[in-house]
């Protein structure tokens, strides 16, 4: 019998491609646009293989896998591959005193994510976390798109003066938090000097003095000047009269001015 007719048995490189190609399908897919025409359609493989695994045995993320294996294949080709995107979050808005002075607070932060999707129950899930928050204030978390976070508070500080404002407080995402990355390869992912800006409570103080004038005739001579601090008062509403301000107990035959 002519050996030779029988078929050829694929080489330990030749498997390895195969199986590279299988999984990095749609890295390649997007890859290829820049190269040649695009990558013929296989089947999947039926199950995980060795080659699927970290060094530690566990699974990888599809999204770390797939970048792995088109890069592997593009250098087996001679071709360069293409740079993936990087993944990213950054971090808007602001959180401060409510102006009634209260310990309770307004603003929003909102994260946004580049380069991958927070998984649908990001938040439900637990996958995401707020820590370093004071006293009375709670944290409430909501996936408002599928590349946004948002953060707000709810409830009153305990303690709110100036003195206590917050400059550490910390929001954390796990590797469960994103559709294809884990947590160390997304920038962003764990942010720890996010502020809230506490106010002092306004105060007015006052200074000066009324007294009788010299000729003992009623007449009153003197001032008095009300200070606030830590706000503003309200523009006059007509000529130089003061808006909102009143007195009160004046003498019968004296005006306040």
């Amino acid at each position: 019998m002519n050996t030779n007719d029988s078929p050829a048995r694929p080489s330990a490189i030749q498997l390895i491609v195969q199986h590279l190609f299988r999984i990095a399908l749609p890295g390649l897919r997007e890859g290829a646009k820049s190269i040649g025409p695009p990558a013929p359609q296989l089947a999947p493989s039926a199950s995980p293989s060795p080659l699927e695994r970290s060094e530690h045995g566990r699974p990888r993320r599809a999204g770390s896998l797939r970048r792995t294996a088109a890069a592997s294949l593009f250098l087996l080709a001679g071709l360069a591959p293409v740079a993936a995107q990087a993944q990213s979050i950054t971090y808007t808005g602001a959180l401060t005193e409510d102006p009634a002075n209260d310990g309770s607070v307004r603003g929003i932060i909102t994260a946004t994510l580049s380069g991958d999707t927070f998984a649908s129950n990001v938040v439900s899930a637990g996958h995401v976390s707020v820590s370093n928050l004071p006293t009375g204030l709670t944290a409430v978390l909501t996936r408002i798109s599928d590349t946004a976070v948002a953060l707000r508070m709810t409830g009153s500080a305990t303690a709110h003066a100036d003195a206590n404002d917050v400059s550490d407080l910390t929001i954390t995402f796990t590797d469960d938090a994103f559709v294809n990355e884990t947590a160390a390869n997304v920038s962003g992912s764990s942010k720890n000097d996010i502020a809230i800006d506490f106010d002092d409570p306004s105060s007015i103080t006052y200074a000066g003095s009324f007294t009788e004038a010299a000729a003992n005739d009623g007449s009153v001579s003197g001032s008095v000047t009300a200070t606030i601090t830590g706000d503003t008062f309200a523009a006059a509403s007509s000529g130089t009269t003061a808006a909102g301000v009143s007195a009160s107990n004046v003498p019968t035959g004296l005006t306040a001015v």
